[in-house]
């Protein structure tokens, strides 16, 4: 009774024996067909070998006319002796009950690569592969040092020495056939314009690993694809959603079942879409393969075609589950095929941004579920935040949630950093400004040259408004900090829009941005200003694309837009006169119908709220006036306009110049700034000429009369505008 073989290491080792008399076999007869002495081989031709190679027939081997015997016919014998040997043993380690993989490949592909001798052929390609003294083996049967890989010629008069035989298999060793299109054999040409039968067969990437017991493809094989070993822990270990939880379930068990799935898992960057598949995956208990689509995008025709050959050599070997990532400018159906080569994968996931739907599915898939994976609600997302930081109190864990509608990679990357922020300032556990910073900080967007972000110095006391007006900011706050509660626990988020626009309207200088920068730091949210010269576009749709983008990257980061002279975008619509006027009008619907999904705070800022079109208003939840400050406003902003550090003169009354300038306190600022200037070309303090002289030239700027006793007091110098 043959011994079983232990592993398929002594399977491969016995394997190459065996390959080796037939190589030798083979060398035998090329030193007899060439009849001198071959030492040289390779290196030159003589004169009679010429002769001896243009008398052959066509196609003839070299050992045509070699007789088979003596030391050529012990070969012979000897390598059908070891192929029975091994054929033996493989039949007693398959009574034994275990499969060895080169028997898998083979019974996997046999059926599909006839009629060509694929045992041999994987052996012949794997043999440089294995062992290079087989690169000087193949390169003196080829007569040429520099081949150092089989070739399609060698192959055929080792394995198809007649003629008949050779045509027959010919055809299949192409870069056509199946061993290319398998992902078992690559055929490459040694040189450009290398006929067919000098093309080298080279083993395909990974299957060696795969023969000797490892896995087939993972990132050091192929850098498109990600693997993921089975973790059947992890189904359980995800915070899911009802909704999610009975999708796994229902589909875990059709698969388990042996049907067919392909499914499109959509939804926002860092929502755990690989997760779920690979949570899945886990409870079956099977591998998988997350392929970068934007990057497998970039390669070649051959490149690609090789990699989802690969891949669907992962699924017949492995039972690996594939996972195809499309980058969100794929999500239409503009990429290359890939559902029709991956045929052999009976558990296919395609992640996307949106729903992708192919024009034409290829047979054998009846329907592709679609499931829209969400952002965390706000319980998910408090027990995200507590699985990451069980050691921080519940409070910071609970605004960091309710703050940040964040992913749970986002979560966890926030987490890391809110550690090292504490451990910045000797704390053991984050408080709950580590993590708001930590949250900002992983909240900040790319919004590239479409926005850039606000900050502000300014606190609640700057802000110079009536009381009315500033309890209406303050209630705009409180919406924002409240909305998890009222939205997610009371259910009104079910019954309309989720998100919090507001107006600023009011004259210039009025303080609408610095309000903007104080409800937003209020409100933990970064604040970034709309840049209309690079969101509006004179082409038709660039617009709108650019406040898709804006508005997407915006809701990814959970930040607030601020919408800077928002007449210009959000005015009023016209009658249609031409071309320009409808596709005005399309503008202006689309941001209507873009705020309106939009999750976040959008506060707009206009000069003139009567411009703003009246569909916006309607979707305003608050619109705040900033009125013309009166005579005891003034004195304030003129009290607080002079920065602590500053040399004011006593003689610099407040209520003085509110009562003879009526200004905004953007212009009061202006004034100030430009005397605090003239006051340090001449080394001195901050005086009431010095401000007098600078109010004098803001009302030139401005074009505004006023009495020129309000300037009384200026003492006249030369250089003073009069």
């Amino acid at each position: 009774m043959p011994a079983p073989f232990a592993d398929d290491a002594e399977l491969l080792a016995a394997e190459l024996a065996a390959l080796d008399l037939v190589l030798l076999r083979e060398a035998v007869r090329v030193r007899r067909a060439a009849g001198h002495e071959t030492s040289e081989r390779g290196l030159y031709i003589s004169d009679d070998e010429l002769r001896e190679l243009l008398a052959r027939p066509f196609a003839a081997p070299l050992w045509e006319r070699v007789p088979v015997d003596g030391a050529l016919a012990e070969l012979g014998a000897a390598a059908a002796t070891s192929r029975a040997e091994i054929d033996a043993r493989i039949a007693a380690t398959r009574d034994a009950g275990r499969v060895l993989r080169l028997e898998q490949l083979v019974a996997a592909h046999a059926e599909a690569c006839a009629p060509l001798p694929l045992r041999q052929l994987l052996l012949l390609t794997l043999a440089p592969e294995f062992d290079l003294r087989y690169e000087r083996i193949f390169g003196w049967l080829h007569d040429d040092i520099t081949r150092r890989h089989p070739s399609v010629q060698l192959a055929l008069e080792l394995f198809a020495p007649e003629p008949a035989a050779r045509l027959a298999l010919l055809p299949s060793l192409t870069a056509a056939g199946p061993l290319r299109r398998l992902g078992l054999v690559h055929l490459r040409p040694h040189a450009a314009g290398d006929p067919p039968l000098r093309h080298a067969l080279r083993l395909a990437p990974g299957l060696l690993t795969w023969l000797s017991g490892h896995v087939s493809i993972d990132s050091s094989v192929h850098p498109c694809v990600e693997r993921r070993e089975p973790d059947p822990a992890l189904l359980g270990a995800l915070a899911l959603t009802p909704q999610l939880s009975a999708a796994l379930t229902r589909w875990r068990d059709t698969a388990a079942a042996g049907a067919r799935l392909a499914i499109n898992l959509h939804g926002r960057d860092g929502v755990g879409r690989r997760s779920l598949a690979a949570a899945l995956c886990g409870a079956l208990g099977r591998p998988l393969l997350v392929v970068d689509g934007a990057r497998a995008a970039t390669l070649g025709d051959d490149e690609h075609h090789d990699l989802l050959a690969m891949l669907a050599r992962a699924a017949r070997l492995e039972r690996a589950a594939i996972a195809w990532v499309l980058a969100d400018n794929h999500l239409a159906d503009n990429q290359r095929p890939f559902l029709a080569p991956l045929a052999p994968a009976d558990l296919l996931f395609v992640i996307a941004a949106g729903p992708w739907h192919p024009e034409a599915p290829p047979p054998g898939i009846a329907a592709i579920a679609e499931l829209h994976v969400p952002v965390p609600d706000l319980p998910i997302r408090e027990a995200l935040w507590q699985a990451v930081l069980p050691d921080s109190s519940a409070g910071p864990r609970r605004a960091a949630a309710d703050n940040f509608r964040f992913t749970p990679r986002q979560i966890l990357a926030a987490a890391v950093t809110a550690r090292g922020l504490a451990d910045g300032r000797g704390a053991t556990t984050p408080d709950q400004g580590d993590l708001l910073l930590a949250c900002r900080r992983h909240a900040t967007p790319k919004l590239g040259a479409l926005a850039a972000p606000i900050s502000t110095p300014h606190h609640w006391d700057d802000l110079v408004l009536p009381a009315e007006h500033a309890a209406q900011l303050r209630d705009l706050v409180r919406r924002v900090q409240q909305r998890s509660t009222v939205l997610d626990r009371w259910g009104f988020g079910l019954t309309g829009t989720r998100g919090l626009a507001a107006l600023f309207a009011g004259a210039p200088g009025t303080g609408k941005t610095m309000a903007a920068g104080i409800v937003a730091r209020a409100c933990a949210r970064d604040l970034y200003c709309i840049d209309l010269s690079q969101v509006v576009s004179k082409y038709i749709g660039e617009t709108e694309k650019h406040l898709e983008a804006l508005f997407a990257e915006a809701e990814a980061a959970d930040v607030a837009l601020f919408f800077d002279e928002a007449d210009a975008i959000f005015g009023k619509r016209g009658a249609i006169r031409d071309a320009h006027d409808r596709f005005a009008n399309i503008e202006v619907g689309f941001l209507l119908q873009r705020i309106e999904r939009f999750p976040g705070l959008v506060i707009l800022a206009s000069n003139l709220r009567k411009n703003i079109d009246a569909a916006f208003l309607r979707r305003l939840q608050v619109i705040v006036e900033f009125p013309a400050p009166d005579v005891a406003s003034r004195a304030r902003i003129w009290r607080q306009v002079w920065p602590a550090a500053a040399p004011v003169d006593p003689g610099v009354d407040p209520v003085l110049l509110a009562e003879r300038f009526d200004l905004s306190g953007g212009h009061i600022r202006n004034i100030a700034l430009a005397a605090a200037y003239a006051a340090a070309h001449e080394g001195a303090t901050i005086s009431l000429r010095h401000v007098l002289d600078a109010a004098r030239a803001e009302y030139r700027k401005l074009d505004k009369l006023v009495r020129e006793d309000s300037f009384a007091d200026a003492p006249t110098t030369a250089n003073s505008p009069r």
